[in-house]
């Protein structure tokens, strides 16, 4: 049923999912699982009216798995954040493309909104977004010799900026190195679950909730080893790591 926002209807997704849902469809795929080449084999030797080779058995090349390539997303982004605490360490997150000359989103939120801030990627088509920027980010690889490294273009990004109060080169699918205005460098990582996997979240949103605790008036230091970002109704442990500037 499609009622309310994309957001709430992708949220109730999510939440209604039935993992064995269709469990008897996909049992439908095929009626002899994993026998698929000796049985291919059997029917074009059949067809050919000839012997298959006894000492050969039959097998297939495993299908490739696809190069991990995640989409860029370059528009500017309003960011709303909240329920900032200090013990634990946590902020929750609401992120809002910037279309247009449309309405702030922390205007019509209907939840509640300690602060508000832009968040913009450096490659962004919409560039005067850039001078207003709140948060600038860069997504690249550690070693990318055109921009790398985090802690050179960190230190070199918020001269052009006047505005940004931080910065975050994300150079992994989990983990970010940002550099604020005060000149404290850190990298945030996706802490790992029970199963030792890496609980990911896109890395830009580590960065915001560390601009909001920045902002309400405190410092990424040793005492703060891990922060808290909800998302929607998941809650993402960050680990936050202190680096030399």
């Amino acid at each position: 049923m499609r009622r309310g926002s994309l957001r709430a209807q992708i949220a109730r997704a999510i939440a209604d999912h039935e993992p064995g849902r269709y469990k008897e469809l996909a049992e439908q795929t095929s009626s002899s699982p994993g026998e698929s080449a000796a049985l291919l084999r059997q029917l074009f030797y059949g067809l050919m009216d000839i012997p298959q080779p006894e000492k050969h058995p039959a097998l297939l090349d495993p299908l490739p798995v696809p190069p991990y390539e995640p989409a860029r997303r370059t528009a500017p982004v309003r960011v709303l954040t909240g329920a900032v605490g200090a013990h634990p360490p946590e902020v929750t997150v609401v992120r809002h493309a910037v279309v247009g000359d449309g309405p702030d989103p922390s205007e019509e939120s209907a939840g509640h909104v300690d602060s508000a801030h832009t968040v913009v990627d450096e490659e962004t088509r919409d560039t005067g977004r850039l001078r207003i920027a709140d948060v600038v980010v860069r997504y690249a690889a550690e070693d990318d010799p055109r921009v790398g490294p985090p802690r050179a273009w960190t230190s070199e990004a918020l001269a052009p900026y006047p505005y940004c109060g931080l910065v975050a080169y994300v150079d992994g699918p989990d983990r970010c190195v940002v550099r604020t205005r005060a000149g404290d460098l850190v990298r945030l990582s996706a802490a790992a679950g029970p199963d030792g996997r890496p609980d990911l979240c896109d890395p830009a949103a580590y960065a915001s909730a560390l601009y909001a605790w920045v902002a309400s008036g405190r410092r990424p230091d040793r005492a703060v080893p891990r922060i808290t970002v909800g998302t929607g109704a998941t809650a993402h442990r960050v680990t936050v790591e202190p680096l030399a500037p």
